[in-house]
């Protein structure tokens, strides 16, 4: 026997829980997110996605040039040619990657060239540029409404919502319809 709940977020959207054996009598609701710590973190993976397609470039750049390629017995990638990178850290691909690449029959570098040269592409951070004007241009507060726990008693849901109360983010405790089977 199934137990079905419900409630209405404040944005007018319902979230629904379906649970086996236990009653839920409270939810733990969190707001949208400032635009703020949004925009923080869409730049933060943008500077990633920017540093690991250099990273990535210096990489093709290497294999096109016939740069010679190691793997050691776990499968990790190195480039002796490339002694400014960290010797034990390898390049942050496994022959497990190649795997998937490329046509049958392509070479180890074409392999390299191919998932290194997919990897953070320029495409994929023009989306994130596209995101963050997007953002930049929106409303102050980001994002829907979001149902974030279930409590089977109102002194569970209090306890549980003070780790939501972050970024300024509001949060609410709202009481839970039953639903029929």
């Amino acid at each position: 026997m199934s137990i079905r709940h419900s409630v209405t977020l404040p944005d007018g959207t319902v979230a629904t829980r379906t649970s086996e054996n236990r009653v839920y009598s409270h939810v733990v609701v969190q707001g949208p997110e400032p635009k703020a710590t949004v925009l923080e973190r869409q730049h933060r993976t943008l500077s990633r996605m920017q540093s690991e397609r250099a990273h990535s470039q210096r990489i093709v750049d290497y294999a096109e040039a016939g740069g010679e390629f190691t793997v050691n017995l776990t499968g990790n990638l190195f480039a002796p040619g490339l002694t400014d990178l960290d010797p034990y850290r390898g390049l942050g691909w496994t022959s497990h990657d190649g795997r998937f690449l490329g046509q049958e029959g392509d070479t180890f570098a074409e392999q390299v060239i191919g998932w290194f040269g997919q990897r953070n592409s320029i495409e994929n951070i023009r989306k994130v540029e596209a995101e963050i004007q997007a953002t930049e241009s929106g409303p102050e507060w980001v994002g829907p409404w979001a149902a974030r726990t279930w409590s089977s008693r109102l002194g569970l849901a209090t306890k549980a919502a003070v780790k939501y109360q972050v970024d300024g983010r509001e949060v609410r405790i709202l009481e839970t319809v039953r639903l029929a089977k």
